[in-house]
């Protein structure tokens, strides 16, 4: 009996909140946040012909290499960036081995090569590996730039002007940022864990796989200390601008009824005389 040949193929997966009406989700993803990954068939050289470093969008291009094909090493280089420019960070692809399956991983396509057996579990492993590594290179660009905030309003820790309470939106936009940050550090550290039971044994090998060479675990572990500490200082910085500004709300109440009072008296006296 003749074996089935299979060939190279690529399908782009996008995400989305909701499937749409017309649509079947291929992967439907809990953690680090709930998304739908909606898979469509593309020409294989479609797939290769986007620039590696340019931004993926919403979406990833996945390229299968079954066993049989041959070599994957033409895949392997178009997947590599362009050599750096100065001043320009590149993140090199991102390769997982495992002894049933390959994968070389960038942001905006990834190569696989397994048997087609093991595919759908490849595949699974891929989506919801793309949307824990996005979601952690988002935590830590939050954090580089929450860093110049914390500095800039260490001040309001300790004490308040009158001129500062000016800056309370910006404390309060500040405080909900590093929340969701917090929230999203805990639903990355949740993926990272794959508690979700409907996961086969085959998936969740190999995105813990992908997992340990990205580093994700190591950097979340480093993020978890500075995004505490952000909530802590914004929460603690708002704290003291409403207490500040609850005790000039009572000063002038207070000079109010003073007002008041020596008004009462004045025109008392006046009566009196």
């Amino acid at each position: 009996m003749d074996r089935p040949v299979y060939e190279t193929k690529a399908w782009r997966v996008t995400f989305a909140e909701t499937a749409p009406p017309d649509e079947t989700p291929y992967v439907v993803v809990l953690e680090p946040d709930r998304a739908v990954a909606i898979r469509r068939p593309v020409d294989v050289d479609e797939a290769l012909a986007e620039a590696p470093a340019g931004e993926p969008g919403n979406g990833i291009d996945l390229i299968w290499m079954p066993p049989a094909v041959g070599s994957s090493q033409d895949i392997e280089r178009s997947l590599e960036p362009p050599p750096r420019t100065a001043g320009e960070s590149r993140r090199p692809p991102i390769r997982a081995n495992l002894r049933s399956s390959r994968v070389v991983w960038t942001n905006a396509r990834a190569m696989i090569a397994t048997a087609p057996d093991q595919l759908a579990d490849a595949m699974d492993a891929v989506i919801r590996f793309t949307l824990a590594e996005r979601h952690t290179i988002e935590l830590e660009r939050d954090m580089t730039e929450v860093w110049p905030q914390i500095e800039a309003f260490k001040a309001l820790t300790h004490r308040v002007t009158r001129r500062q309470l000016a800056q309370q939106s910006k404390i309060d936009a500040l405080t909900e940022r590093a929340t969701r940050m917090k929230v999203n550090l805990l639903r990355l550290q949740a993926a990272v864990e794959q508690l979700d039971p409907r996961l086969t044994s085959g998936s969740k090998r190999l995105y813990a796989e992908l997992v340990l060479q990205a580093g994700v675990s190591a950097r979340l572990e480093m993020l978890e200390d500075p995004v505490g500490f952000a909530g802590e200082h914004f929460e603690r910085a708002n704290t003291r601008l409403i207490e500040a500004r609850n005790a000039l709300t009572g000063f002038y109440l207070e000079a109010l009824i003073i007002v008041v009072l020596a008004a009462e008296f004045a025109a008392f006296f006046h009566a009196k005389l």
